[in-house]
């Protein structure tokens, strides 16, 4: 929906991902006692997260094009 996500950094995989790509905030229970902190961001790094998340869901989008590959091979095997 092209909001920035919020992700525990317990679910490791999904907050690299995250952190990697700039799409969201990751955080730890302990910022939990204090979550306004988390959620403390300029107008610019929310502008800049936004546009991320659209770079990236353009790059990593479901669709004919980039399932064309698994299509191609699930066709093959039958």
């Amino acid at each position: 929906c092209g909001l920035p996500l919020l992700v525990n950094k317990r679910f490791k995989t999904l907050s690299q991902l995250i952190e990697e790509h700039h799409i969201g905030l990751t955080f730890d229970d302990e910022d939990l006692k204090d979550f306004k902190k988390v959620l403390n961001i300029s107008e610019d790094k929310y502008h800049k997260i936004v546009t991320n998340i659209y770079t990236f869901r353009e790059k990593f989008t479901y669709n004919n094009k980039t399932m064309e590959p698994l299509f191609n091979l699930f066709h093959k095997e039958l």
